[in-house]
């Protein structure tokens, strides 16, 4: 059974204090009553404390390569919780989501998108040529 009171959140890229993540989302939801979990980078900064969320550090890698193996860490994680709320917050991490969704058809799952991402794919070096930044655009 999901737990209708607790949230996982994730990111694979943003430090666990992002403002828009930690302070705006996070703790509004830990305010209102909800057990937060949160998986974010570390970054050196000391954890804050509050009775509703949970920081859960990954180390930070200057690897894209490394990058899926967080995703898998990710995902074992979320494989385990009851919680009811799965709080996305990198387009990487929707490959996770149909996965997820055949282990937990109850829970609800929410993709937050800071960025216009289809314009952002536009400008990404690491894809190697316009025509193919148009195409996964």
């Amino acid at each position: 059974m999901l737990n209708s009171k607790k949230v996982m959140m994730f990111s694979s890229v943003h430090v666990w204090n992002d403002t828009r993540i930690y302070y705006k989302e996070a703790l509004s939801l830990a305010d209102a009553g909800f057990k937060v979990y949160f998986y974010a980078i570390e970054n050196g900064m000391e954890l804050m404390s509050h009775p509703n969320v949970t920081v859960i550090l990954l180390n930070e890698s200057k690897s894209r390569l490394s990058r899926p193996l967080r995703w898998h860490y990710l995902y074992q994680a979320a494989k385990k919780t009851d919680a009811k709320f799965y709080h996305f917050h990198d387009p990487e991490l929707l490959l996770l989501m149909p996965r997820l969704k055949k282990h937990k058809p109850q829970a609800t799952f929410i993709y937050d998108m800071h960025e216009n991402f289809t314009k952002d794919l536009l400008t990404k070096k690491w894809i190697p040529t316009k025509f193919l930044r148009k195409v996964a655009s």
